[in-house]
């Protein structure tokens, strides 16, 4: 939930909660609710729009912007093939049979794990 809000912020600038809500298909109170508690960790601030004061714009915090390059870093293909060809073909098998379970696992799309 987190990266997924800190990478849409990356891709487009910062946004209103309201928009936020739009792009997540959640209600505009859900949304708030998620964007206060990644407030109170640091990672996003609020402050008013420049062109209107009256709306009030989320962006990534410094510690934001680093938490976000970290995963994309942690999270890059290219580290994960690098890591992945360190592995004994042994443990291969075991890390491709453990991360099938993981995703049969999932909830199905729109269900509330």
């Amino acid at each position: 939930e987190a990266f997924g809000v800190l990478e849409h912020l990356a891709a487009t600038g910062p946004l209103t909660v309201t928009e936020a809500a739009r792009h997540f298909g959640r209600s505009q109170a859900a949304t708030s609710e998620i964007i206060a508690r990644l407030e109170a960790r640091g990672l996003l601030v609020r402050y008013p729009d420049e062109r209107d004061r009256r709306r009030h714009l989320v962006w990534m915090s410094q510690e934001g912007v680093d938490a976000w390059r970290h995963a994309t870093r942690v999270l890059s293909t290219t580290m994960l093939s690098e890591a992945f060809a360190q592995l004994t073909s042994e443990d291969r098998a075991d890390l491709l049979l453990s991360l099938n379970k993981l995703l049969d696992s999932k909830p199905n799309e729109g269900e509330q794990p």
